[in-house]
């Protein structure tokens, strides 16, 4: 999730054409606001929906309702604030093929124990040699977390330098997959 875009933003600012997914209302507003007071409404386009390995409208249980909060649980109904929130959940490869977007040159997902969903749905994009590497947030203590690496090993991406992954907490890091040359 983009949550208030701060890696959206540092991307825009370098020149690059950013598409930015924020399924929580609090939080796309003020990536919203973001884009509006950094001057990136061409670079940035921001969506209020949620990635996923289905196209569904489901809800986002919300582990706060303060704006730049994180923690939110896609498609689960149980929550910590009592309240979740309707929301549109899409796969890439639905997103890509139904709007006629660019296979992106480089993914990071940060979503708080939905990352496998993403990578499930987004077979198709991986396949893509124009996406050249991705960045997620992997908890190694999460059986579905080591089978995201499984996958990407298996679409030709390597992790690299291991000094390089930063820790998040204890057992949670963001690894960064650079694709490599390899035969199918």
């Amino acid at each position: 999730g983009a949550n208030v875009g701060v890696f959206s933003l540092y991307a825009a600012k370098q020149g690059l054409k950013v598409y930015s997914f924020e399924p929580e209302s609090q939080n796309y507003a003020f990536l919203n606001k973001n884009i509006r007071l950094n001057t990136f409404k061409h670079e940035i386009v921001s969506l209020n929906i949620a990635l996923n390995n289905v196209d569904t409208i489901s809800y986002l249980a919300l582990g706060s309702v303060d704006p730049g909060s994180a923690m939110h649980s896609f498609d689960k109904k149980e929550n910590i604030t009592g309240f979740t929130q309707s929301v549109l959940g899409y796969s890439l490869d639905s997103l890509i093929r139904y709007f006629n977007l660019d296979t992106p040159n480089h993914i990071k997902i940060d979503v708080d124990g939905n990352e496998y969903r993403i990578i499930s749905g987004m077979k198709e994009t991986l396949q893509n040699k124009e996406l050249k590497s991705l960045c997620i947030e992997i908890d190694g203590n999460i059986d579905l977390d080591n089978k995201i690496v499984e996958i990407l090993d298996d679409n030709c991406f390597s992790r690299i330098n291991m000094r390089m992954k930063t820790k998040v907490s204890n057992g949670v890091y963001n690894i960064f997959f650079l694709r490599r040359i390899c035969e199918r």
